[in-house]
């Protein structure tokens, strides 16, 4: 097995490990919506609203303005299809919803779109996958450089072995005739301040 599949594994399990700490209503405080709430036959949402409400929730409570905003795939198509940013655009130059382009709507430093995928049965039958953050929106503050006074919704904290990635060791076992590969990786994801984020759940159906 190649280093580059182990590394991606590793990845994605820390993707995992962060939409189970982090984008639940545990976790964070916000709001569950009624399910479909931003597809685009329900045309009395406001997500604009809805997440105008998050970062002044997060003002009110931390004295820090959200920087971020971060949602799956699925989701992002139907916010960037809804008439609430469609009607914030239309005299724009492109017309077309892109992640920095909501990011200006929103007054957001940064809006990231994760594209992450995950299998939802159980190995031998067929397969069903989904989106890993697909119903949710996150929107929080986080500092570039954080410190000890930070207001930082979450951190990653990394062990002896730790790293921004994993650390590769190639050898060749005699006893087993081939060539090791080892990755090591030695992190914890943890909720710091839970007022700094906001989260809207059941963003689609």
């Amino acid at each position: 097995i190649k280093a580059g599949v182990l590394r991606e594994a590793i990845l994605l399990d820390r993707e995992t490990d962060i939409a189970l700490k982090i984008f639940t209503t545990t976790g964070v405080g916000g709001v569950t919506l009624t399910d479909g709430a931003y597809d685009q036959d329900t045309i009395t949402s406001s997500p604009i609203t809805d997440i105008n409400s998050g970062t002044a929730a997060i003002l009110r409570n931390t004295g820090r303005k959200a920087n971020f905003m971060f949602m799956g795939h699925r989701t992002f198509k139907i916010l960037s299809e809804h008439q609430d940013f469609l009607d914030r655009i239309k005299w724009s130059s492109l017309g077309v919803m892109t992640e920095n382009l909501m990011g200006q709507v929103l007054n957001i430093e940064k809006v990231a779109v994760n594209n992450v995928i995950q299998r939802t049965t159980n190995e031998g039958i067929s397969a069903t996958n989904g989106f890993l953050f697909d119903t949710k929106v996150l929107v929080g503050f986080n500092d570039n450089n954080p410190s000890l006074r930070s207001m930082n919704l979450a951190l990653q904290f990394t062990g002896i072995y730790g790293d921004k990635a994993p650390q590769v060791r190639r050898y060749y076992q005699d006893e087993i005739d081939c060539d090791v590969v080892n990755l090591t990786w030695m992190y914890d994801i943890r909720v710091i301040q839970s007022l700094s984020g906001y989260l809207i759940n059941s963003a689609n159906s």
